[in-house]
């Protein structure tokens, strides 16, 4: 039985109503930017950051503000790629989120990775859990 999928301009859609502050920006008809922040508990801070879509890909996050590393660590945990601080919100892309779900779902990802980030700075210990094919920290 083949899932029914959302298209482009579903997606888009669901992120106006649910998210209203993000923005869009370098969308094309197969593809979109789109940039909001989050904040993982009430005493966290604010974390920008973007998400790219394009049709047939799973979505990619990025941080968009430089995150400080953890002393003694040369890599941000958990993530593709550090110095693109580009996340890995997944634990495999390809099973976990497709077009046939709500883009909206993965934006309580972005928030508990965030969640995990700062842990993370504050004990040098990622307890987010999940595998990823990234650069070492």
């Amino acid at each position: 039985m083949h899932k029914k999928t959302f298209s482009i301009t579903h997606q888009k859609a669901f992120l106006r109503q649910t998210y209203p502050n993000g923005k869009f920006y370098k969308e094309t008809p197969s593809s979109f930017f789109w940039k909001s922040s989050v904040q993982p508990s009430p005493l966290s801070g604010t974390y920008q950051f973007k998400i790219r879509y394009r049709e047939g890909k799973h979505v990619d996050v990025f941080a968009i503000d430089k995150l400080p590393l953890c002393e003694g660590k040369k890599g941000l945990p958990h993530v593709y790629d550090t110095d693109k601080q580009h996340l890995c919100i997944y634990h495999r892309p390809s099973d976990e989120w497709n077009a046939s779900h709500k883009i909206t779902e993965i934006i309580p990802w972005i928030s508990e990775w965030f969640y995990y980030y700062e842990n993370w700075l504050v004990t040098a210990k990622w307890f987010g859990g999940g595998i990823h094919r990234g650069k070492k920290e």
